[in-house]
């Protein structure tokens, strides 16, 4: 969704509702407003298992990836075909795990895939990611292998934490969430440096990364005049030296990452940019207490991870607070959550999907402007209100608004706004369950005559606008500090109700294996990018990891 006013082709859109099925029998949209105003269909239900992304084309169609490999396409009259398979690794979270549309797919017919490549021999290129951008034919749509053009390349991604959200901005910038590759590194404590990747400037780990649609640096982009490098050594072949049992970190330099937009998640699975403000929403899933969502409102900006999780210090290891001071770029450390959740028992939570602002005027106009998301291991979605400069959640606003039906393994993996103004929610199946695409849409929607959509999707790039400010983001006021919500607290986030935490020794998640955050590990050593134009960076080296800081105080609600 990318623009205000043009987006999709609209018009075709809003006259001809899609065709759909009934919905399975135990989706149920919560008592009230959801039940009395919503009504749910299945827009896919055959020919497809392992859905992790949709994302919509000009014309209505709407694009399928599947973790296999496989890109399919859902027609306008219901049918579903193949375009192509990409020659993917898909062990644990690895395989096809980001979908876009290129804003200029109209003259350009090129998509965005976040991709775990293999060899001729089909194994796993040193446990590598690729963002490419490829072509799809004009007389079949299917992709044209040799138009690829490799975005961002090798990216490390040893089987979980793989990331994988992609969005377009209103900058006409391709937004990447990249995950941490991390296991619980707090299992043995000899492994704690590991979860140092999402704050090492030489790694894109644990980042928002934003890149051009040729793969270029934006000017604008936070370390852009970084000089020097950093004391460290990514992997070279997807492990980790051990000697005597102690994994080892060797020491070379590599030169700071100028596509680094901000950093300090942990697994930025699902990523949104608001056209409105061009903030980027970011479901980071979490490890053994919280799930957040993020907010970033200005670049270089830092939240936490592994420092604090949720709106606990500690994290992923005996951390304080004052390690967002120490090891920041930021004055005060680290940005808060605009909003976290604990944990429930026996895994009844506990991994987000992050989602969008939905404000198609053919919602009921209390529902419009809400944020919706979704937690994989509950199969929820819930809305929350949104702050007035739609840089937060208002405090104590979530609702669950559906509930999918649904088994152990099984939950949403993406969900974007369509060109008709629904809802649209995957549910994630392995075969031989079929995954589904769940439509939510108004009983009574506004008549196509009295709105124009806004844009498409959860980052669908359906039409982007480059703004005068060549993509440089306005914190405001407060200096880029998210609010996570109304109220005297002063932006500390909101811990939702669960009792958490919920003990997570680093093996296969029930119900999150396929989809998201299991098991398996590597390492990237960290250092301190030398004294260039950005002096501020300096702190970030592992030299600066125990030294004194003023401790910044989080409060619980």
């Amino acid at each position: 969704m990318r623009k205000h006013t043009i987006g999709f082709l609209v018009g075709a859109a809003l006259t001809a509702l899609p065709v759909v099925a009934s919905a399975a029998a135990g989706d149920t949209l919560a008592a009230g407003d959801p039940a009395n105003l919503f009504d749910l269909t299945d827009y896919v239900s055959t020919d497809t298992s392992l859905i992790t992304a949709i994302r919509f084309l000009p014309d209505g169609r709407m694009l399928i990836a599947q973790k296999v490999g496989a890109l399919k396409i859902r027609e306008n009259d219901g049918s579903i075909r193949q375009l192509y398979s990409f020659p993917v690794t898909t062990t644990s979270e690895q395989g096809f795990i980001g979908l876009a549309v290129q804003p200029d797919f109209a003259t350009s017919r090129r998509i965005i895939v976040y991709w775990t490549r293999t060899d001729a021999a089909g194994g796993s290129v040193e446990n590598r990611i690729n963002v490419s951008s490829f072509r799809l034919n004009d007389a079949d749509d299917t992709v044209d292998p040799a138009s690829e053009r490799v975005l961002i390349r090798d990216i490390t991604a040893p089987a979980n934490h793989d990331g994988g959200g992609l969005s377009f901005g209103s900058d006409g910038f391709l937004y990447v969430g990249v995950g941490d590759n991390g296991c619980n590194e707090n299992i043995p404590a000899t492994r704690l440096h590991r979860n140092l990747r999402s704050t090492s400037f030489n790694v894109a780990n644990g980042k928002i990364l934003r890149v051009a649609l040729d793969g270029a640096i934006p000017p604008s982009n936070p370390w852009v005049a970084t000089t020097g490098s950093v004391s460290g050594k990514p992997f070279s072949s997807g492990v980790c030296e051990v000697v005597n049992g102690v994994t080892t970190m060797p020491t070379t330099t590599e030169p700071v990452r100028k596509d680094i937009f901000a950093m300090g998640f942990r697994n930025p699975f699902r990523i949104w940019t608001d056209p409105k403000t061009n903030f980027v929403w970011v479901g980071d899933v979490g490890e053994t207490s919280f799930e957040e969502i993020d907010v970033v409102t200005r670049p270089g900006q830092h939240f936490g991870w592994p420092f604090i999780e949720g709106e606990v210090a500690g994290g992923a290891g005996p951390w304080t607070a004052a390690k967002c001071t120490e090891l920041t770029p930021n004055p005060g450390g680290c940005v808060e959550p605009a909003h976290a959740y604990g944990h429930l028992p026996a895994n009844a939570n506990g991994s987000v999907t992050g989602g969008r602002i939905v404000d198609s005027c053919r919602f009921p106009p209390a529902w419009r402007g809400k944020y919706f998301f979704a937690d994989y291991l509950s199969r929820e979605v819930y809305s929350m209100g949104v702050t007035p400069g739609r840089d937060g959640l208002v405090a104590g606003s979530r609702e669950v608004f559906l509930t999918l039906d649904g088994a152990a393994g099984q939950g949403p993996t993406d969900m974007l706004e369509g060109p008709d103004g629904a809802l649209y929610v995957v549910l994630y199946a392995s075969a031989p369950t079929v995954s589904r695409v769940v439509r939510v849409y108004p009983k009574t929607p506004a008549p196509a005559s009295d709105c124009v959509v806004p844009g498409a999707d959860a980052g669908s790039d359906g039409g982007v606008d480059a703004g005068p400010d060549g993509g440089r983001l306005d914190g405001g006021s407060d200096g880029g500090v998210v609010d996570s919500g109304a109220g005297a607290d002063g932006g500390c986030c909101d811990g939702g109700s669960g009792p958490g935490p919920l003990a997570d020794a680093g093996g296969a998640d029930a119900g999150q294996a396929a989809a998201k955050d299991t098991s398996g590990c590597g390492c990237e050593t960290v250092g301190a990018p030398a004294l260039g134009a950005r002096a501020a960076v300096a702190a970030f080296g592992l030299g600066a990891l125990f030294s004194a800081a003023v401790v910044r105080r989080r409060r619980r609600r």
